[in-house]
C-alpha cells in the first residue's frame, strides 16, 4: 500500500515534493522523524531510500523500511496512517 501510494505520485505528477512522511526513529525526540518526500531517492519493494545530508556536508543515503512508516501526508492531508499501536501518537 505505502509502496503503491508513493510510486503514484511519483510517476503520475513527477515529484514527491507535497509529501512528508513520518517514521520510527529510535533516538530523535518521541522516537520518531518526518521528512519531506522531495528527500526520497529510489522507492524499492521493501522500503525507500532517503538522501541525509550531514553535518560535514556530506551527502548519504538512509534505507527506511515501510514497516517504520507511521503516517504519510500530502498538502497536510493525511493518505495514510498505520494502524500498529506502537505506532499511535501519545
Amino acid at each position: 500500500m505505502i509502496r503503491n501510494i508513493l510510486n503514484r505520485a511519483k510517476w503520475h505528477t513527477g515529484n514527491l515534493d507535497s509529501f512528508e512522511i513520518i517514521v520510527t526513529h529510535r533516538g530523535a525526540q518521541d522516537d520518531r522523524r518526518a521528512f519531506a518526500g522531495g528527500a526520497i531517492k529510489r522507492i524499492m519493494f521493501s522500503g525507500i531510500y532517503v538522501e541525509d545530508v550531514h553535518a560535514e556536508g556530506q551527502d548519504t543515503e538512509s534505507y527506511i523500511p515501510y514497516h517504520r512508516f507511521i503516517e504519510i501526508t500530502n498538502n497536510g492531508e493525511v493518505v495514510w496512517t498505520s494502524n500498529r499501536e506502537d505506532a499511535v501518537k501519545s
